[in-house]
């Protein structure tokens, strides 16, 4: 509420959430986020509500740590997610999803 009701424009602060859903800007194609065409949309989860966020294309690559190869991402937002990978011989299901809370900065 503070970030919505502050003077300024632009507000900025940092807070610990859960990424709970990450989607591309564009048809969930994240080859064309890779190619710097789209941002991305994430709904961030802390134990007071739910927001949708969003990493603007020029952004996108410094949030998964440079790397803006199809693999690299899909392995970055599993790990998010929480969704562990999985070992030989097993499935990975939504039941074994479990979300590590991460300190992130959110601009308004």
């Amino acid at each position: 509420m503070k970030s919505l009701t502050h003077e300024e424009v632009i507000h900025k602060f940092k807070t610990l959430v859960r990424v709970v859903a990450g989607y591309s800007c564009q048809h969930n194609d994240l080859s064309l986020m890779v190619a710097g065409c789209h941002g991305m949309k994430l709904t961030l989860e802390d134990p007071r509500a739910r927001i949708h966020a969003y990493i603007q294309k020029d952004d996108v690559a410094n949030f998964f740590g440079g790397s803006l190869m199809v693999e690299a991402i899909t392995r970055k937002m599993n790990k998010l997610l929480g969704i562990s990978e999985p070992e030989v011989d097993e499935q990975a299901s939504a039941s074994k999803r479990n979300p590590h809370l991460i300190w992130c900065c959110i601009r308004s």
